[in-house]
């Protein structure tokens, strides 16, 4: 099923976890399985901000994924990088080819592979 301009949240044992919005997306009712392109940005419920242009969400992992340039933002520190993974709630990452500049009052968000 594709959509316009989608609006997602994500429960964790429903608990809220994150938002995500986008241009499009593209959902397999069968598989559970998402795509999203298009100014994508997801935020979680701590404040953790990821913009990026395209990913897909793999219901069997339970992961984010993509191949695309992402910047992750929380308080002032900010992270970018192109391909990375992470949890719905965005309490696991892993950003490849990174490159940040993390404040000191900041607690670290990344896990690197």
């Amino acid at each position: 099923m594709d959509v316009f301009q989608p609006r997602l949240k994500f429960f964790n044992r429903g608990v809220p976890g994150a938002t995500l919005r986008a241009d499009r997306g593209r959902l397999d009712t069968a598989s559970r399985d998402m795509w999203a392109d298009g100014s994508v940005v997801m935020v979680s419920t701590d404040g953790v901000r990821l913009e990026t242009d395209f990913m897909r969400y793999d219901s069997a992992s339970d992961r984010f994924l993509s191949t695309a340039p992402v910047t992750l933002t929380r308080g002032a520190s900010r992270v970018t990088g192109v391909g990375w993974e992470a949890r719905p709630d965005l309490s696991e990452m892993i950003v490849r080819q990174e490159r940040g500049e993390l404040a000191s009052e900041d607690t670290p968000f990344l896990t690197k592979p």
